[in-house]
């Protein structure tokens, strides 16, 4: 058995169909869960995009937009050597 580490409302997980141990679920049902949410409301279903372990194209896509909208936005910190 995976373990069970991510937190979920009873009533989610009841409507979801999963069920979770002491009110947690495993990343298994937690992918489940995001796969029915997102094709239910028309949104990307990809879990790839989720992962932050810098391997996946939908990751360093996102990051690049993300640096974008800082660069846009003048929010860069400068660091200083000393």
């Amino acid at each position: 058995m995976k373990t069970k580490h991510i937190q979920i409302d009873p009533l989610m997980a009841a409507a979801l169909g999963v069920k979770p141990v002491y009110g947690k679920i495993s990343g298994d049902e937690a992918n489940k869960c995001f796969q029915i949410l997102g094709k239910s409301l028309g949104e990307s279903t990809n879990i790839e995009s989720l992962r932050r372990d810098g391997n996946s194209e939908a990751y360093l896509l996102m990051i690049g937009l993300c640096w974008s909208g800082i660069k846009s936005a003048g929010c860069l910190i400068r660091t200083s050597t000393i």
